[in-house]
């Protein structure tokens, strides 16, 4: 294998006694291997470590990770149930039946060059440049700053860029995932710096000391950059006891550099960490930006050229309402549907409602508690703009008490479920229709809705409409007072 693929290929020879030793070993490996080459036979699938190695929370954290996984069959055994799930996806060599291993093993060679460096075109920069100046502002009063915004809204590529560019030094980035432990992180952390590798069995203390020292050593060249944050953030939007371990650590050793948190949800910041911690939010992508993202998804060619000179295509561009995931999948239709065919009636209603599916699924916010599911239904019946003062007219609002639908409010907003600007509060064009949809198989709270807040908006235009005449009239009355005095 070494022959084939170079140097680069982790063997260590199994003379080792101890289990603990041999988990520690695959361990430091896995915090810099890019690929997995998986070697499945009869004998290996009753292997206890292969068994507890090929756990599906392994191997997501481990894909996390950006870590390709290559499967390769010794024999005709089958697949357990527990790898078939893990495995079943990845890109599975039959040597079996094979007459010609070196011809796989070179088969197998060659698939790695070609994706060594996969393209990734699904992302688009965006040179947000007034978040530039905002994040130089946060950065001079926090060490500590959290990047907050929609997935694929492009928090890694303006860390990359834009934050590279204001604090002039490296990111030491690192995937967090939700396999993560304080004993990897800190392992990477020292392995990203480039200083001396810990010992095979040091204890998380001995390690946490190590990746401290490890960023104080480089804090002239680097700043920490934890991407992914989301996954080590608890069902309460809290920190992970190993993330803020860590964090509390790296803080109290006052290091001359910075650390930036990338996260889709808006995180809870222990005491301990909130002197030092502030959120910088993301918002969404302006039209022009969301069609540069739908045209480098769709590719070049000539029917994404004609895509994009389509009427149709201004008509579907607003109805993603600034949201990456949305741009995803409207480019995935129009792989295989005109926008033309997207436009029409039932099929725009149909895609409004797949479009909400994908991004609630996609994003984990497909639970929502019910006085959140009933504020956005509020929104949905309006279908405008409202003030929190309108929201909350409904009376079944009301029965959660003020509090709590504040709360709901600033949780839909932190998942990027409404939009704001000012004080008005809005959907997405698909949310409307998804949440809208929701209230026709309830049409006595819907009617309740609409009765409520149109009987506060009457109410609250004859108050503005008795104001305006008390003004009036004493504007009259002032101005006759004004015309009856003499000249002197």
């Amino acid at each position: 294998m070494k022959t084939l693929l170079g140097e680069d290929v982790w063997i260590r020879d199994l003379d080792l006694n101890g289990g603990e030793i041999v988990i520690e070993a695959i361990n430091d490996a896995v915090t810099v291997a890019k690929w997995f080459v998986i070697l499945v036979s009869a004998a290996g699938v009753d292997s206890k470590y292969l068994k507890m190695e090929a756990d599906w929370a392994s191997f997501r954290a481990v894909q996390d990770l950006g870590v390709r996984i290559i499967v390769v069959k010794l024999d005709d055994s089958t697949l357990p149930k527990h790898l078939e799930i893990a495995l079943g996806s990845q890109y599975v060599v039959d040597l079996s039946s094979s007459s010609d291993l070196q011809g796989d093993f070179i088969q197998i060679a060659e698939y790695i060059d070609k994706h060594l460096t996969p393209a990734s075109p699904s992302l688009a920069f965006v040179d947000r440049g007034e978040k530039s100046d905002e994040f130089s502002l946060t950065a001079r009063r926090n060490q500590m700053v959290f990047v907050l915004g929609l997935a694929g809204i492009g928090k890694t590529s303006f860390v990359s860029n834009s934050i590279v560019e204001k604090l002039r030094k490296t990111p030491l980035a690192i995937k967090l995932t939700r396999g993560h432990s304080l004993d990897l992180l800190c392992r990477q952390v020292i392995q990203r710096a480039h200083t001396a590798p810990p010992p095979a069995n040091a204890p998380d203390g001995e390690l946490l000391n190590l990746a401290v020292a490890a960023i104080k050593m480089r804090d002239d060249r680097y700043f920490l950059f934890l991407d992914g944050a989301d996954e080590a953030l608890d069902a309460s939007s809290g920190l992970l006891p190993y993330l803020q371990t860590f964090l509390l650590a790296l803080m109290d050793s006052q290091p001359n550099t910075h650390v930036i948190l990338a996260t889709t949800r808006n995180p809870d910041i222990p005491p301990g960490l909130a002197a030092s911690a502030d959120v910088l939010r993301l918002d969404g992508l302006d039209k022009k930006y969301i069609r540069e993202q739908i045209e480098l998804l769709l590719g070049e060619s000539e029917r994404t050229a004609a895509i994009m000179k389509s009427a149709e295509i201004s008509e579907l561009i607003p109805l993603v309402g600034g949201h990456p995931l949305a741009a995803k999948l409207l480019a995935s239709f129009l792989k295989v549907e005109t926008p033309q065919q997207l436009h029409s009636g039932a099929e725009w209603h149909r895609f409004e409602l797949k479009l909400a599916r994908y991004v609630l699924q996609t994003t984990d916010q497909i639970v929502l508690r019910d006085e959140e599911k009933l504020l956005l239904q509020v929104l949905a019946t309006v279908r405008e703009p409202m003030l929190f003062e309108d929201i909350v007219a409904s009376r079944e609002l009301a029965d959660y008490g003020l509090e709590q639908v504040h709360q709901a409010r600033s949780r839909l907003a932190d998942l990027f479920l409404i939009e704001q600007a000012g004080e008005l509060m809005f959907l997405h064009p698909f949310l409307y229709t998804y949440f809208g949809d929701q209230l026709k198989e309830l049409p006595d709270r819907r009617d309740s809705i609409a009765n409520d807040v149109g009987t506060y908006a009457f109410r609250k235009a004859i108050d503005l409409n008795e104001n305006l005449k008390e003004t009036l009239i004493k504007c009259c009355l002032s101005t006759a007072s004004i015309d009856k005095v003499e000249p002197v």
